[in-house]
């Protein structure tokens, strides 16, 4: 057997064993940013044995995404390895690969109570939680740094974050986005350089203190026909811990508008205002390396139409097809 297909098998394999939903959420997100009108800005990173010098073959991509099979018939054997692997292409093996053992974190589902614990360390206690599945990031540092980044692009420095958080404390926040930009934000994390002057309150990542203000920001997108989820479509919110660095503004607070009254409290107000204010208030970051999205926390909505026997995995025409007309109607004056 060749020696690179089989240290990809073992490297899925014990991705698997960790966490098959964090596994599958990934095939997910990658598969809506890959199928996604705007691909080739969301989905980034894009696997490099797909690039050809500047040009990304989405199309070869695409085919090799739809003949993944669906991750809970890759049973463990005794050897270690999961069954259903070595009958793959090896292309199919290798974006297998790249999707399910991202370089510097690895994604694991957790309980509510386990999620509502981690929060209440945090100086906000919102205990706001309706999502149908709540995952945890947790973050490593790559033994070869240089390597990986050449393979899966730049990642998060968790050593760095961690130096950060300890030196000024954390704060909890949340970020709401449409689903098809969360392959990048998982792997390239909320960027300060993507963010606008133009921003109501100024240039910097947006984080919210209530997670109801985020909401206002997802948008569903269609799952992956073989997934773990039932729903036909999901959308996610970020549960975002932050170093709160607030000496030299680059973590501000700004305070939202009271409900109805068209003006902003400020000090003076009385606490019934600062109570009706605080829902509203955001976290704007003006640097990358402040932010590190922890939780993720996935919504869904209908049921997914199931696989019938013989039909091969891959994003149906319905979805390809409604991707399709909200393109249209986005480009349209």
């Amino acid at each position: 057997m060749d020696i690179n297909k089989r240290e990809f098998e073992a490297a899925i394999s014990r991705s698997l064993l960790a966490s098959l939903p964090g596994c599958d959420l990934l095939v997910n997100l990658f598969g809506v940013a890959l199928f996604s009108f705007r691909r080739s800005i969301v989905c980034d990173p894009f696997p490099d044995f797909f690039t050809s010098g500047e040009n990304k073959d989405f199309e070869q991509a695409q085919r090799c995404y739809n003949l993944l099979p669906a991750l809970s018939t890759l049973k463990p054997r005794p050897d270690g390895l999961c069954s259903g692997l070595a009958e793959l292409d090896i292309r199919v093996i290798q974006l297998l690969h790249w999707i399910v053992c991202p370089v510097n974190f690895s994604v694991r589902r957790t309980a509510p109570a386990e999620y509502l614990a981690d929060r209440a360390t945090f100086s906000n206690k919102d205990t706001t939680q309706k999502a149908e599945h709540i995952f945890e990031l947790v973050y490593t540092t790559p033994v070869d740094a240089r390597a990986s980044q050449r393979t899966f692009g730049p990642f998060h420095d968790a050593d760095n974050f961690a130096d950060l958080s300890e030196q000024f404390g954390n704060v909890y926040g949340f970020h709401g986005s449409p689903l098809e930009n969360w392959h990048r934000i998982l792997r390239r994390g909320l960027d300060y350089s993507r963010t606008s002057d133009q921003s109501l309150y100024g240039r910097g990542i947006y984080l919210a203190i209530d997670q109801k203000v985020s909401e206002a920001f997802i948008q569903y997108g269609p799952t992956w026909d073989r997934s773990l989820l039932q729903a036909s479509k999901i959308s996610c919110i970020a549960g975002c811990v932050v170093a709160n660095r607030r000496h030299d503004e680059t973590v501000r607070v700004v305070a939202g508008h009271l409900a109805g009254s068209g003006k902003a409290a400020n000090d003076d107000s009385s606490p019934e205002a600062r109570n009706a204010l605080r829902p509203d208030n955001y976290l704007v970051v003006a640097a990358n390396e402040y932010v590190q999205v922890k939780h993720l926390l996935v919504f869904e909505s209908g049921v997914r139409a199931q696989l019938r026997p013989g039909q091969k995995a891959g994003w149906n025409k319905g979805a390809l097809m409604l991707i399709f007309y909200v393109g249209l109607l986005l480009l349209i004056p």
